[in-house]
């Protein structure tokens, strides 16, 4: 029960009054965004995260830390941050960051290397938590989706006459100009190919950009000359035939 009022003189009014202060603490608000560079992405090729955790509240966030869960197609290659500790295993990074205080941020890069079998869509998400309650948990998470694209191949060659059959061009030996090279295949979606060059003057071809597959190159005899040996290059495997490779599988970005 509380006495509102006497009938009684009061003797000391200094204390009919108590004063008590209470410590307001403000709370922690991290906020995680997370950009991706390039977009799309070569394969194989490398693809650059840029992660920024940033503490919008008026406490400070103590404990905190960064998760980042490489999925498919991309494999941990390096990692730093402006604060605290990055470590990997299993595809999966935790950077250790520790003390945000309030307006303050962090930023992470994290490099992966992306290699995939088929062009898509690669997905990626990066989390914070902290010793204290966050304020609006859904920031705390960023998630972007990068494109990935196979990286186009080439395939190409010299032809020259081969006067003394040991595959390799000496000074008295002409490069052929004007020869018809043909190549066909399926690339990795399955669409059929059918391209066809002719050497320049220097007995070059050159068959550039090709999706990913498996390709047959074959050279169309050039009048007057003898049939000459067939030597492979590098880069790819494939079967050697009578004036053609069989079978060239090519993968993304060999040239």
């Amino acid at each position: 029960a509380a006495v509102v009022s006497v009938n009684e003189t009061e003797t000391n009014l200094l204390n009919n009054r108590q004063t008590v202060s209470t410590a307001i603490i403000g709370a922690a608000d991290l906020v995680v965004v997370k950009t991706g560079t390039p977009n799309p992405v070569l394969s194989p090729g490398l693809l650059t995260y840029t992660v920024r955790v940033t503490n919008n509240g008026k406490g400070t966030a103590t404990g905190v830390i960064l998760t980042d869960n490489f999925g498919p197609g991309m494999t941990y290659s390096s990692g730093t941050s402006t604060q605290g500790t990055v470590a990997h295993s299993n595809g999966i990074v935790t950077a250790t960051i520790g003390t945000i205080r309030s307006g303050a941020s962090v930023t992470l890069t994290l490099v992966t290397s992306v290699n995939v079998a088929l062009a898509g869509t690669l997905v990626n998400t990066a989390s914070a938590t902290s010793d204290q309650t966050d304020l609006h948990p859904n920031d705390n998470i960023s998630s972007i989706q990068t494109q990935a694209q196979l990286a186009p191949a080439t395939l190409s060659g010299v032809v020259f006459q081969d006067l003394n059959q040991n595959g390799t061009r000496e000074s008295n030996e002409r490069l052929l100009p004007g020869v018809q090279i043909v190549l066909f295949g399926t690339d990795v979606y399955g669409v059929m190919v059918n391209r066809r060059v002719a050497t320049g003057s220097s007995g070059a071809y050159s068959f550039t950009n090709l999706v990913p597959g498996r390709y047959t190159a074959y050279e169309i005899e050039p009048n007057f000359y003898n049939d000459g040996a067939d030597y492979p290059g590098v880069g790819a495997t494939g079967t050697l035939a009578n004036d053609a490779f069989q079978n060239l599988t090519l993968n993304p970005g060999v040239n």
